[in-house]
């Protein structure tokens, strides 16, 4: 009985010899993972794989604030700006009433012609005329009948003619014999027509003479064969104004309706010719 005791005590000493011992672990401190941030990728373009530019922060800023409440206007400065400017205006210069003419008083040539100037009545101010295309419009004005009806012109017989357009019919007017006749004016306030003839045979001279070819009168008288050339009416019909050559150069002369108190406009060294008295 007593050995078999001792032989289970044996035993188990000997099972407990042979197992391994537990050791309990020790507690380890878990520690958590840290989160890792994740790049956001750049944006790319679909078709080319190129990054898209981000866009630019705006920053906005910050109000400074004012001393004792009180802040100070700002000041603007103004923006200069260019104002246009209106062109000139041309000062209106009177033409009616004035005599315009020809003159190589600044030289002029062949190619460049004679300069149109204009001078009073008297012969004063005489000076380059600002619209020289009057010249040409005065003198087709002064071919026509006071209620513009009839015309004056030079026939291919040499002499001056009347023609009524309104019927193409026209008939000789001066029919001055062996001279010819050229250079017609009608008068702005009647019948009567101003020419230069070679009738006289001494030179050219003006004459006068009604539309009907009656009370021809011969108005210059010159002995020196001088040319007296291009009549032309003033706006009322008493005087007559002209060019003439009886003191050398070519000279605008100014007389009654009758030929009487004729004297020199010009009275100068250059040549000055064919006025036209403007209406």
């Amino acid at each position: 009985m007593k050995s078999s005791l001792a032989l289970a005590l044996v035993l188990l000493l000997f099972v407990l010899s042979c197992s391994p011992a537990v050791i309990p672990a020790a507690e380890v401190p878990t520690v958590a993972p840290s989160a890792t941030e994740t790049p956001i990728p750049t944006p790319t373009d679909a078709w080319y794989g190129t990054p898209r530019p981000t866009g630019t922060a705006t920053v906005t800023p910050t109000a400074t604030p004012c001393p004792d409440g009180i802040c100070p206007t700002p000041t603007v400065t103004p923006t200069a700006t260019n104002t246009p400017k209106a062109p000139p205006t041309a000062t209106p210069v009177k033409i009616a009433g004035k005599i315009l003419f020809l003159t190589d008083r600044e030289g002029g040539s062949w190619f460049s012609g004679p300069a149109v100037w204009m001078m009073d009545p008297d012969g004063s101010n005489q000076r380059p005329c600002p619209d020289p295309a009057a010249y040409d419009r005065a003198l087709e004005a002064q071919k026509w009948s006071p209620d513009h009806n009839y015309r004056v012109f030079v026939g291919q017989d040499a002499q001056v003619r009347v023609e009524f357009p309104q019927d193409n019919s026209s008939w000789d007017v001066s029919k001055t014999g062996s001279g010819i006749a050229y250079d017609p004016a009608w008068s702005p306030v009647d019948d009567r027509i101003a020419f230069v003839s070679t009738e006289s045979g001494a030179g050219d001279e003006v004459y006068t003479i009604r539309s009907d070819g009656s009370g021809l009168r011969r108005l210059t008288y010159d002995k020196t064969h001088a040319w007296d050339k291009f009549p032309t009416w003033s706006p009322d019909g008493t005087r007559i104004a002209f060019w003439s050559s009886r003191t050398g150069p070519k000279q605008i002369w100014i007389m009654d309706a009758d030929g009487g108190n004729q004297s020199n406009l010009s009275q100068n060294d250059f040549s000055d010719y064919e006025p036209v008295w403007v209406r």
